[in-house]
């Protein structure tokens, strides 16, 4: 029978002096009451310290999401927040109603996470306008997202 009680870590740590730590194995434990038949939850997904595993230090959203700006209405700032699952080429654009580009939020490489952008449109005339996401996959180019949504400046 195999050993149910065996567990081991691996410490990496590439030339610029990032680590990371690794955790194998199974660990019995008779006296957790879960549906896991007594064998603890995996570790949960993220980036962790190395120095301190215990510690998450960001969470990895598990697919593309572009959010609701808040506050919606406003003025004559908002805030948009977008997840990554992947390290991704973004591009987050504000339209009018015409379809013409307003403002360029961001353009260019980020890491997978959560992120947040406030939107300064103080120089803008009150009406409705678009933002749109458009994100793809650095390692996977198949790997595409784009929404758009609605935000109303109002004066």
């Amino acid at each position: 029978m195999a050993d149910l009680n065996s567990f081991d870590v691996l410490r990496i740590e590439d030339a610029g002096g990032h680590r990371q730590m690794l955790y194998f194995g199974t660990q019995r434990d008779e006296n957790i009451q879960n549906d896991h038949d007594g064998f603890p939850p995996g570790p949960p997904e993220g980036v962790f310290d190395a120095d301190h595993p215990s510690d998450r230090l960001t969470e990895i959203p598990k697919q593309f999401t572009l959010e609701q700006s808040f506050p919606n209405p406003f003025n004559p700032t908002t805030t948009i927040r977008y997840q990554l699952p992947v390290d991704s080429k973004v591009s987050l654009k504000i339209y009018s109603t015409l379809g013409q580009t307003v403002q360029v939020l961001e353009d260019g490489f980020k890491t997978a996470g959560f992120e947040a952008v406030v939107w300064e449109a103080g120089a803008l005339p009150s009406g409705v306008y678009f933002y749109k996401l458009e994100a793809v996959s650095v390692s996977d180019r198949a790997h595409r997202f784009t929404q758009v949504r609605k935000a109303l400046l109002l004066r």
